[in-house]
């Protein structure tokens, strides 16, 4: 997956990132979507809160745009739990790329969440 160790490195959803999605065996792309809607609800609690604090506008176009991803998230999750999986997988990461550039996912997030999934895969081998 792509490097993150840079700061300054701001993509998400890289072709590294797809390139290693794609390589992943089913249940571990199921993984790896539990762990980015885990991702995603911090990013919109964080939305939530940060609106609360301030002056009570939240952002309701960022939630909106993350719950979606989230929706699209448990739909894949269920249509490969069931084996009836056949929108594919190289065009789901492409509808999650394009959906977190627009709500503007935090790369800071995404970097912890890069991270964590990776262990978790290594460790289920």
């Amino acid at each position: 997956m792509t490097d993150y160790s840079d700061d300054n490195n701001k993509v998400i959803f890289s072709s590294l990132d797809k390139e290693y999605f794609l390589k992943l065996n089913s249940d571990h792309k199921i993984i790896w979507m539990s762990r980015l809607g885990y991702y995603l609800s911090i990013e919109i609690r964080g939305i939530i809160f940060e609106g609360l604090d301030s002056s009570g506008n939240i952002d309701s176009e960022k939630i909106n745009l993350l719950n979606d991803i989230l929706l699209q998230i448990f739909g894949k999750i269920d249509s490969k739990t069931r084996s009836n999986d056949n929108f594919p997988d190289a065009d789901f990461f492409n509808l999650l790329k394009e959906k977190a550039e627009k709500a503007h996912f935090s790369p800071r997030l995404f970097t912890l969440f890069v991270k964590d999934i990776e262990y978790r895969v290594s460790e289920s081998n």
